[in-house]
């Protein structure tokens, strides 16, 4: 049973009494006298104000539900899974850098290839001189001058060789059919030099960089 504190107004003794007294008239052991004890919730309200009752501390709590409920108190309603932004900005997945559109297919930083999915690799070239276009180019002027003496020599034989090969053995070869195949193969030939130049020249002008070692 609790005990409380109590004293008499008349002597200032002080007493133990329990705690059902309150509100009750009781009797001092000292001088006699009676008085009336304050009920319960005036003598709380002067124990608080004057400090002198105090709550007993409240033992602290063992096991794993203590434990959980000092994490939950600690972090509070903390989710490290949780997402906190959301960036829809275009990114390369190579590097994870921003790409200028969500329809780029190069990365600018890495030369990564969204499409490919391949990484662009890096090569230190040669400039180009005079001299390697001139040895790139005189394969397609030969075939030029090539294309040029196919037409001079399929004119010079149609046009002179029936006159000198006339009342000799091999006078065939002067023939209207033989003239015309010479005439075919020529043109033949012609074409692929004349494709070769026309590539060479105009669509392939300048020769393929030379990868520095």
């Amino acid at each position: 049973m609790a005990t409380i504190d109590i004293t008499c107004p008349e002597c200032s003794k002080k007493m133990k009494a329990a705690d059902t007294v309150r509100g009750k008239t009781v009797k001092c052991k000292g001088c006699g006298s009676t008085f009336q004890v304050k009920p319960a919730a005036a003598a709380t309200a002067k124990d608080s104000k004057s400090g002198a009752a105090k709550a007993p501390a409240k033992p602290a709590k063992t096991g794993a539900k203590s434990a959980a409920k000092e994490a939950e108190g600690a972090y509070g309603d903390f989710n490290p899974y949780a997402i906190t932004s959301l960036d829809l900005t275009p990114r390369c997945p190579h590097c994870a850098n921003e790409l200028e559109s969500a329809e780029s297919v190069i990365c600018l930083a890495c030369g990564y290839n969204t499409l490919t999915r391949e990484l662009g690799r890096t090569e230190k070239t040669i400039a180009n001189g005079a001299g390697d276009y001139i040895l790139w180019h005189l394969p397609a002027v030969a075939c030029v001058l090539g294309v040029a003496g196919l037409a001079v020599l399929a004119w010079w034989y149609c046009t002179f060789m029936p006159d000198l090969v006339k009342d000799q053995w091999y006078e065939f070869l002067g023939h209207g059919g033989i003239r015309l195949w010479e005439v075919i193969m020529s043109i033949a030939i012609g074409f692929f030099l004349g494709k070769f130049a026309f590539k060479r020249i105009v669509l392939h002008f300048h020769p393929p960089e030379k990868v520095k070692n």
